[in-house]
């Protein structure tokens, strides 16, 4: 079950790829444990840091997308099934939609499980987290886009507590790594190919 975390609000403006990079490629990795960089950077809550997390995932990918597509795909989780089948029924609760913004509140089924989301953090083209609560779990998802070069890092990580993860934790870590991996991956994909969410 992958599930949901969240923080603030801000916006910076996103730079352009430069003329000599294609937008038709991604690099990528994922990790088992962050490396300091990510570390710093996910400002994780108390309850949710991946100390002593029943699991914790870390995935990352490079990309010459353009960052406010990144931006505007990421924050529009009625158009997720585009790029990450892992992700149905999404439902709409409470706060601003269709694009996400600070408190935005969604159910969706992911891995399975139904899960409630609130956004926790929001600062445009930056950063995006949301915690989730289902299933007897609890987990705090945060997005880290760092469009610094014409090439850049998109970096995501989750962490999961509660009696069910622990249960679970062998199977479900390497397929979370899996999925979010592809999800990252296909994000960027779509973004390189300069459509436009409807």
């Amino acid at each position: 079950m992958s599930t949901s975390t969240s923080t603030g609000t801000g916006t910076i403006p996103s730079p352009s790829p430069s003329p000599g990079h294609s937008r038709s490629h991604s690099h990528s990795h994922s990790d088992s444990h962050s490396d300091s960089h990510s570390e710093a950077g996910v400002n994780w809550p108390a309850a949710h840091v991946p100390e002593g997390a029943s699991i914790y995932v870390s995935n990352r990918t490079r990309t010459v997308a353009d960052p406010e597509l990144v931006w505007a795909w990421l924050t529009r989780p009625e158009e997720w099934n585009r790029f990450y089948g892992n992700a149905k029924r999404i439902r709409h609760r409470s706060g601003p939609w269709p694009q996400l913004g600070p408190g935005s509140r969604f159910s969706w089924i992911t891995f399975g499980a139904l899960v409630t989301t609130e956004i926790t953090e929001f600062e445009p083209y930056t950063r995006l987290a949301w915690t989730g609560e289902g299933l007897g779990a609890s987990a705090h998802h945060a997005w880290l886009l760092d469009a610094d070069e014409p090439e850049w890092e998109i970096v995501t990580e989750e962490t999961q507590r509660g009696l069910l993860p622990r249960l679970v934790r062998r199977i479900m870590r390497p397929q979370m790594q899996r999925q979010h991996q592809r999800w990252i991956e296909q994000l960027a994909r779509l973004a390189e190919s300069g459509e436009k969410p409807a």
